[in-house]
């Protein structure tokens, strides 16, 4: 179907955060999904009635266009913003196309999201703690952050803080400023191939979704 994410079969626990913020206390409210890719993330929250920031870097992902799939055959791909328009949810998501890094929030939100985007190699020349405070920063009191990311299965991984091991991410949350809602790792798994990595891989992924309890500075 035109209208499924080419991302949809790709291992995820957003819907914890969907879950949390369905409950009373999150009815509706400002969201920024890092990676939105062609909206996997994006659309699901939007249905929720959230306006959302929608960052990215990937024109192919934002714009659509051709795209090379496993097997080496291409298919068209509408893109974030012809998924939005066909589904009539294009006055409720601001997409910008850029660097985390370089990105400057008008506002603060009431969610930030994202799914293994840190440990891409273009991120590995700054560490992953300027990464996160980046994020960190563009939370409000009262707010969530939630990240899903991978953690180390090859030896070379060891070598990148940006794969991270068990409890390491827990610590740029000091509890002055943060609770820790739920933490939890997978054990190694199978991915079979996808756009970005024709083979079949493995992955292990950990989970990590904490309310700011303070002001940001």
């Amino acid at each position: 179907m035109r209208n499924i994410s080419h991302w949809a079969n790709t291992k995820t626990f957003f819907p914890l955060l969907l879950a949390y913020l369905g409950q009373e206390n999150y009815p509706t409210g400002r969201a920024c999904i890092v990676g939105a890719s062609d909206g996997k993330f994006v659309i699901p929250l939007a249905k929720m009635g959230w306006n959302i920031t929608a960052l990215d870097i990937d024109t192919g992902a934002l714009f659509g266009g051709q795209i090379e799939f496993p097997a080496g055959h291409f298919q068209y791909s509408p893109g974030l913003i012809g998924r939005l328009q066909e589904q009539g949810l294009s006055d409720q998501v601001e997409i910008i196309r850029g660097d985390l890094y370089d990105f400057i929030p008008r506002r603060l939100y009431d969610t930030i999201f994202t799914s293994c985007s840190w440990h891409y190699s273009r991120n590995h020349d700054r560490p992953v703690k300027m990464y996160i405070a980046k994020m960190q920063a563009c939370v409000k009191e009262g707010g969530i952050f939630c990240a899903e990311y991978m953690m180390p299965v090859e030896a070379k991984h060891l070598l990148v803080d940006h794969y991270m091991q068990e409890g390491q991410l827990r610590k740029y949350f000091p509890s002055d400023d943060w609770t820790i809602l739920e933490e939890f790792y997978t054990p190694p798994f199978v991915e079979k191939a996808h756009i970005g990595n024709m083979n079949d891989h493995i992955h292990r992924i950990g989970f990590l979704m904490a309310q700011r309890i303070t002001p940001p500075t």
